[in-house]
């Protein structure tokens, strides 16, 4: 978890802003190991959002992995988020047959953490066949929440509390080239 140190305003020196442009800070942030890094943000965000120095700052943590499967035609990205308490499973398929030709997506959220995590830290390992494995285990007695649908759709499915997550992970969901692997990261909200 990050906390708001300091608040600094921004020097804009010489330089007005642009028209439309507001005004931006400098924060510190500080974590419970003494780590520190800086962000920008506008000072407005700060204020309708009640943060001030001593204010946790909203950080969501992200975990989520790639795997390739079914010879390569379909792919599932495996997601945790420290921020909601359920992961997430997305899947996008290649159909190659006259009537459904082209990509689709399903959604699934019906894994539990427990089994989510695991997963994660097997591609985290780089052992990618058991991943593989035990995903395939974990989704065999469920069905996706939501099936065969189009990249415009997924986006508009995809609940809430998974947005600001989402937007970090859609590339890699979306692009058509097959980018297996494992990624962590900081996501700064948009919205609190």
């Amino acid at each position: 978890m990050w906390t708001i140190k300091q608040i600094f305003d921004g020097e804009y020196g010489c330089e007005e802003l642009q028209p439309g442009e507001k005004p931006k800070v400098a924060v510190t942030l500080v974590n419970e190991q003494g780590e520190k890094k800086s962000v920008t943000v506008e000072d407005e965000w700060l204020t309708d959002n009640d943060l001030d120095v001593g204010s946790q700052w909203p950080i969501i943590h992200l975990r989520y992995g790639v795997i390739v499967a079914n010879k390569k035609t379909e792919r599932y990205v495996i997601a945790v988020s420290d921020s909601v308490d359920y992961p997430i499973i997305i899947s996008r398929t290649w159909h190659d047959f006259p009537c459904a030709e082209g990509e689709y997506y399903a959604l699934y959220d019906a894994i539990d953490m427990e089994n989510a995590i695991s997963i994660l830290d097997l591609l985290k390992n780089d052992e990618t066949s058991r991943a593989r494995t035990k995903l395939k285990k974990s989704l065999a007695c469920v069905g996706p929440y939501v099936d065969t649908i189009s990249e415009v759709v997924l986006d508009d499915m995809i609940p809430d509390e998974w947005y600001d997550a989402w937007k970090e992970m859609e590339g890699i969901i979306t692009i058509s080239k097959h980018v297996p692997g494992y990624w962590e990261e900081d996501i700064q909200t948009q919205e609190l």
